[in-house]
């Protein structure tokens, strides 16, 4: 897999960094504290979990609220934003994955249609789960 990395800092502690995957699957870290993303829509699945504060986005017609280790799915050309829901900030790890990968892994069925819903899957956030960790 052929891999391009990037990082970028902002004002107060705002950051990104990214990592551009040749199979269709890219990686991202997010932590905002003192900026918010304008309404913005992604031609991939975005699969993460959020690893600091309290992250606050609207999303098919409702305020959205995930909190530290919980997993959230947005489903590809769907239109949502995302900013700190507490004065400490938010931040996260996602995937960005190609509708592609994701009936290949299905062996051809169709993408399900996941239901929003947050789910809390770590104990410890604020690190990848092994198995996705950089190398």
């Amino acid at each position: 897999m052929n891999v391009s990395a990037e990082a970028h800092e902002g004002e107060g502690g705002d950051r990104l960094r990214y990592a551009l995957g040749s199979q269709g699957i890219d990686r991202v870290e997010v932590y905002l504290a003192e900026r918010a993303f304008a309404p913005h829509r992604h031609d991939r699945y975005v699969m993460g979990f959020t690893t600091a504060g309290l992250q606050t986005f609207d999303y098919r017609g409702s305020t959205r609220h995930a909190q530290i280790g919980e997993a959230f799915v947005l489903h590809p050309d769907e239109r949502h934003d995302g900013r700190p829901g507490s004065a400490e900030g938010f931040g996260y790890h996602c995937l960005y994955v190609a509708p592609e990968q994701v009936s290949r892994c299905l062996q051809g069925h169709p993408c399900p249609s996941f239901r929003i819903r947050s789910r809390r899957i770590l104990p410890c956030a604020g690190r990848w789960p092994a198995p996705w960790q950089a190398g």
